[in-house]
């Protein structure tokens, strides 16, 4: 774990000072999971196939997911608002990420027999199965994306985690980058590439998704994304300051 969050920052700051938006640059020396590997290619494959272009991995949106896919798993829970009270743009702004839309999909499973959720190939069909989640994959705006995965105790009302068993949790972040900011697409065919650690205790057939809320454009008051978040919609936002570094 600790060595995953030294890459991910290490990325943050190769792509800190990248040039002009519209001209994406590739972030030397990354190091990635295999699964996110995997996610990525199942995720343009089901866009090929929606006649939508591919997207590319970015850093910012690799640490925005990762952050929320470990709270989740640290807390064993299922949801779009993090232990801190955080949202999306909230996780955005803190990962530095200049976006004009955005969108997050999550869900947890079981790993090993018989469901497997360690493996991208069971979320990815999981959100594209579902009506509600699948438009963000396929969305037309998007450009680039961030997956990660956790692993924790499933959720469960035993009083010992452990009887639980273990579980993946997944979020992927997907989000057109903002005009004019600078942007640093990963090269994934240069990437280093490892094997994550997928170890299970297995818990049965156990797997949730919980209704995405509305995108969010840059901007938007609390209170209508905690209304959204009740209906399960996207919502329009619009644009205003842009994400500082400083925000954590």
């Amino acid at each position: 774990m600790a060595a995953d969050k030294v890459s991910i920052l290490a990325l943050l700051a190769l792509v800190a000072a990248t040039a002009v938006a519209g001209a994406p640059t590739a972030a030397p020396s990354a190091v990635l999971a295999d699964y996110q590997v995997d996610a990525l290619r199942l995720i343009n494959e089901h866009r090929a196939a929606a006649s939508q272009p591919a997207l590319c991995l970015e850093p910012h949106l690799l640490a925005a997911a990762e952050r929320h896919a470990k709270d989740m798993a640290g807390g064993r829970y299922l949801g779009h608002v993090g232990s801190d009270k955080s949202q999306l743009k909230d996780r955005l702004d803190a990962a530095g990420y200049q976006y004009s839309l955005a969108s997050e999909n999550i869900v947890f499973g079981s790993t090993g027999n018989p469901l497997h959720y360690e493996a991208a190939s069971a979320a990815v069909q999981r959100w594209i199965a579902s009506p509600v989640h699948e438009p963000h994959m396929v969305n037309a705006k998007y450009n680039q994306v961030g997956v990660a995965r956790a692993l924790g105790a499933c959720p469960s009302s035993a009083a010992d985690a452990a009887a639980a068993g273990t579980c993946a949790y997944w979020t992927v972040v997907y989000a057109e980058a903002a005009q004019g900011a600078p942007q640093a697409c990963i090269d994934v065919a240069h990437a280093t590439v490892k094997v994550a650690d997928a170890t299970s205790t297995g818990c049965g057939h156990r797997w949730r998704l919980l209704l995405q809320p509305r995108p969010i454009q840059r901007g938007t008051v609390a209170a209508s994304a905690a209304a959204d978040r009740t209906r399960g919609r996207p919502v329009t936002r619009p644009t205003m300051r842009q994400p500082s570094r400083s925000d954590g």
